[in-house]
């Protein structure tokens, strides 16, 4: 942490200002310096002990700005303001003036006094060496190549996901459709009594349903295997199960 540079000025409210000499400021200092600011009345000094005080500012731009003054608590009329950087943003003729507020309403500002605030060599946004600027373009450069290819990388992998959701999608719906097809078709093609017989005669499937006995249930092919499509309760299958003796094509 640096040491604060101070800057004296004495203010008397019958329009008397005495600095020690004139202020000059680098443009864009930060927190580095700070005004001392005495505040007489006819050389006496002014009490604010039970007041609030403000320095405003108004810069070359025009623009304006203004800082809560602090009251050394050892005396009663010095006031300290810490300059932060807005306050020297733009070189040029800065206006300044201290506003002091009362407990009932009063408000009593000083006359204006000024300070300057110059330009800097130091440019903190632009570049001007050379070599550094190669540099650090060559590290841009860089670290864009490894941000495409992290890119790259993130796109692929859930463009496969999404393929792969796709791919599920499309045999699901094949699947319903064959099942829709299948049901469609009213009663079964024909009847099996096992699951394996069923497999056994078609096994690449087909797009009928068939009954299988052992277990009751009608089965559909889905593209990749017969599946159940649950317990098969048409009339002609309960005559099946509760007429002895009589045969509907089972095989």
């Amino acid at each position: 942490m640096i040491n604060t540079i101070d800057h004296i000025i004495n203010i008397d409210l019958a329009s008397k200002i005495n600095m020690n000499q004139s202020i000059s400021i680098k443009k864009n200092d930060t927190n580095s310096h700070k005004f001392i600011i005495n505040i007489f009345n006819n050389s006496v000094a002014y009490d604010l002990t039970s007041s609030t005080s403000r320095i405003y500012f108004k810069k070359a731009d025009g623009n304006k700005v203004f800082l809560d003054c602090i009251l050394d608590s050892t005396t009663v009329n010095k006031l300290s303001v810490l300059l932060t950087t807005q306050a020297l943003t733009y070189a040029g003729l800065v206006a300044s003036e201290i506003t002091i507020y009362g407990t009932s309403g009063e408000i009593l500002t000083s006359v204006t006094f000024n300070f300057t605030v110059s330009d800097v060599i130091r440019d903190d946004v632009a570049i001007e060496s050379v070599s550094e600027f190669t540099a650090l373009t060559d590290a841009l450069a860089v670290v864009t190549t490894i941000a495409n290819k992290a890119d790259k990388t993130y796109v692929d992998t859930n463009l496969d996901i999404v393929n792969t959701q796709l791919a599920e999608t499309a045999q699901q719906s094949n699947t319903n459709a064959t099942q829709i097809t299948s049901l469609a078709s009213g009663s079964p093609k024909g009847t099996y009594t096992t699951l394996a017989l069923l497999q056994s005669a078609y096994p690449t499937g087909d797009t009928n349903i068939y009954l299988v006995t052992f277990d009751g249930n009608w089965y559909y092919w889905n593209n990749s295997n017969w599946v159940s499509g649950g317990l098969y309760q048409s009339t002609e299958w309960l005559d099946v199960i509760t007429v002895q003796n009589q045969t509907w094509g089972v095989v």
